[in-house]
């Protein structure tokens, strides 16, 4: 199996407009979400820059195992190429 490393320096999660308490209980659900997504999503990563990975609509935003992993589904396929 090939093993492909990203760097990722920084990542900033806007999440006004979502319930304070939802967004401070997905946050440390957001990296192990991230790491599977990013198991789910192989692909050859983008080099460098800012990855915009889009919005989430608050309303949708369900509880915060849900909203992590939606997150991290994004975060995963804005790091790819094409």
């Amino acid at each position: 199996m090939s093993r492909t490393r990203l760097r990722i320096d920084r990542i900033d999660l806007d999440l006004r407009g979502l319930p304070r308490t939802t967004a401070l209980a997905a946050l440390p659900r957001f990296a192990p979400a991230l790491q599977a997504a990013l198991r789910v999503q192989p692909g050859a990563a983008r080099a460098g820059g800012r990855v915009e990975a889009g919005r989430i609509d608050a309303s949708q935003a369900g509880d915060a195992t849900a909203l992590a992993r939606d997150l991290a589904v994004r975060v995963a396929a804005a790091t790819r190429r094409g």
